[in-house]
């Protein structure tokens, strides 16, 4: 979708805020892992790969809580592969230009 690395890095800041919050929020679980933000935060998609462990640390998770968290981050992998996948083959494979944010919007 970019052509130079400076305008991948003008939209870095969504992606990594999808790896500062669940840290930031692994580090609150600490404190209180069986709290309601730490049950939330376990079956969040993204935020559970952090979260979960911190949690599995502490106290003894249910597996239904293990098992849902597996769940919801499979699914959210696949899901973003798909688009991934469909936002590729239309910008490069198909008209071998990289697209602005509103044909991808548009393609969606």
């Amino acid at each position: 979708m970019f052509d130079n690395p400076q305008d991948a890095q003008s939209v870095m800041f969504p992606v990594m805020m999808l790896i500062i919050v669940p840290f930031l929020l692994a580090f609150t679980v600490v404190n209180n892992p069986g709290s309601t933000l730490g049950l939330v935060g376990s079956m969040l998609p993204f935020a559970a790969i952090l979260v979960i462990p911190a949690r599995m640390l502490l106290i003894d998770v249910p597996v239904w809580q293990f098992a849902v968290a597996f769940l919801v981050n499979f699914v959210t992998l696949y899901l973003v592969i798909l688009l991934c996948g469909k936002i590729y083959r239309f910008t490069t494979l198909m008209t071998g230009k990289s697209a602005s944010w509103k044909e991808i919007y548009k393609w969606l």
